[in-house]
């Protein structure tokens, strides 16, 4: 959306954003499904800065908050679906990159106006005002742009929240999307009040016994392909029933896959609850997994994406990805076989896991 500005210059998307965020005096927040650290942390920043400026601020998401974010400020006023009404002056989506993702089909006929503030690539633009930008390392990095723009302060629980979301989705500033300017907004949120030290013990150090459980059973399930390009991971609900573990615990398993070296993508797939399976993927430097994903109705970023595939069953989604995976990394098994793949690279032990998934 492009419109006059003060002084005729044309206003940009964060002029817009900033416009419909000082006018109004309700909002909803939705987070994406399996809220992470990133539209958590930047999400629950905004919803304290609105407060603060005199505003509601209504945050809803269609699952609940991980144990690991629930220190965040404010991750206790979080609200499901089921208990948010409308008459919304508009609903601002922060890291989501499609709206269904958040329960969109529930946001249009509660508010007046969309906004969509992202930093995945394939997001498809689904706002009424769209603030994208791929070239930020973390949503939490844009909602500082227009807190900037606002003139709203940031003081050390906003700080908190906005260095949550800048750690997790840089890999505590190790993934190749740790620029300057996402190390410069780190250094001033500390200096406003965000403490590393706190914040990596509340979200790495952290862990429960399940989450240990699970990460050991999916490590027994490791497959490393042939040419040492791929490696995966596989957990079926038995997996889960054994751990003790739900879908909150499998935070973080995937980047075991990506600390082997040679491997330049990883896997985790999972059985849900649902009757279907989730597919994290992790790349180190060539493959853009986000592209990959979106072949199969996922998204995300070039070194980090998910996909959910539903009505499908362990075995068939290793299949299924597999081969596009493994001819992404250039080891296509003959005939597409990645089933072939993976017994080859347990040592003859059938596609699947140690099960036999």
């Amino acid at each position: 959306m492009t419109t006059g500005a003060a002084g005729g210059r044309p206003a940009t998307a964060l002029d817009e954003v900033a416009r419909v965020l000082s006018g109004g005096h309700a909002f909803l927040l939705p987070l994406h499904e399996a809220p992470d650290g990133d539209t958590l942390g930047s999400t629950l920043a905004l919803a304290l800065c609105l407060e603060r400026a005199g505003k509601s601020a209504v945050v809803a998401s269609p699952d609940a908050v991980p144990p690991a974010y629930r220190f965040l400020p404010g991750s206790d006023a979080v609200r499901g679906w089921g208990d948010v009404g409308g008459g919304f002056d508009a609903a601002v989506f922060v890291d989501c990159g499609d709206m269904d993702r958040a329960g969109g089909g529930d946001v249009r006929p509660r508010c007046r106006v969309v906004v969509n503030i992202d930093h995945h690539p394939t997001n498809p633009r689904f706002g009424d005002i769209n603030l994208v930008d791929p070239g930020a390392a973390a949503a939490g990095e844009i909602v500082a742009q227009a807190l900037d723009r606002l003139g709203w302060p940031i003081d050390p629980a906003v700080a908190t929240c906005l260095y949550v979301a800048l750690l997790t989705d840089t890999g505590s500033f190790r993934y190749s999307n740790t620029t300057a300017a996402a190390l410069r907004l780190a250094a001033r949120l500390v200096d406003a009040g965000a403490s590393p030290t706190a914040i990596a013990g509340a979200v790495y150090e952290n862990q429960s016994p399940a989450h240990m459980g699970l990460v050991g059973r999916a490590l027994l399930a490791l497959r490393v392909s042939p040419g040492g390009r791929a490696a995966w991971m596989l957990l079926g609900r038995e997996d889960f029933l054994a751990a003790g573990a739900t879908e909150d615990d499998t935070e973080g398993v995937v980047n075991y896959t990506r600390m082997i070296r040679g491997v330049e993508v990883g896997l985790l797939l999972r059985e849900d609850a649902t009757g279907g399976v989730r597919v994290s993927l992790r790349s180190r430097q060539t493959v853009d997994v986000g592209l990959l994903a979106a072949e199969f109705g996922g998204g995300g970023h070039p070194r980090a994406a998910g996909v959910h595939l539903r009505a499908i069953t362990l075995n068939e989604a290793e299949s299924l990805v597999l081969a596009r995976v493994l001819a992404a990394v250039g080891e296509g098994a003959p005939g597409g076989a990645a089933g072939n793949a993976a017994g080859d690279a347990a040592g003859g032990a059938p596609a699947g896991g140690r099960d036999g998934r």
